[in-house]
């Protein structure tokens, strides 16, 4: 509260000040006053473009509340900036995961992993769009297997172990399976 009242005195004397309003903004967050942080967010990135901070705070926020285009909006102009923003490739990955765009969700989390190659919440992402959206189990099983590696104090009782059984399962089963025989044009084979 005493920050708030600074910040408040701040804004008299330079009411455009866009790092005045971000901070106030952090101190409404501290708060819990969720609302009047995102307006004090969104007011700092109208006058200031560039500052990063409000607008990787306006995407959480965004994410949160389902506003994927719009969080997608605030990732990909810090990343005009600074493409290598790990939190910002994070997060835009996050919001086109939202929208249902799962290739360039991959994408996002792959670039992530090549410049941090033990990310293993980005591992774990690559997995599960290649299992659940891709229907690609091998890779979904590389995937899992790389994070399982990459946290070496992870519960045997954690559920990626039972998903990794299933998809070795699923897996071995596509291999046994034959393939269909080819139907030439006089009808079925003989």
């Amino acid at each position: 509260r005493t920050a708030l009242m600074i910040f408040n005195r701040g804004l008299r004397f330079h009411p455009k000040d866009a790092q005045l309003r971000f901070a106030r903004g952090r101190a409404w967050w501290a708060l819990g006053e969720m609302g009047k942080a995102v307006m004090d967010f969104e007011a700092a990135v109208r006058r200031a473009p560039g500052l990063v901070a409000a607008r990787l705070h306006l995407g959480k926020v965004y994410v949160d509340n389902l506003d994927y285009k719009g969080a997608l909006a605030h990732f990909q102009a810090v990343l005009q900036r600074w493409p290598g923003h790990q939190e910002a490739q994070l997060g835009a990955a996050r919001a086109l995961f939202g929208l249902k765009r799962f290739k360039p969700a991959l994408a996002a989390y792959q670039r992530v992993l090549k410049q941090h190659p033990k990310h293993w919440g980005a591992m774990f992402q690559i997995a599960k769009i290649h299992q659940a959206y891709l229907d690609q189990p091998r890779q979904a099983l590389i995937y899992y297997g790389q994070y399982v590696r990459a946290r070496p104090g992870l519960s045997k009782g954690d559920p990626v172990f039972a998903t990794i059984k299933m998809l070795k399962a699923m897996t071995r089963a596509a291999r046994r399976r034959p393939a269909p025989r080819p139907r030439g044009a006089g009808g079925a084979p003989k």
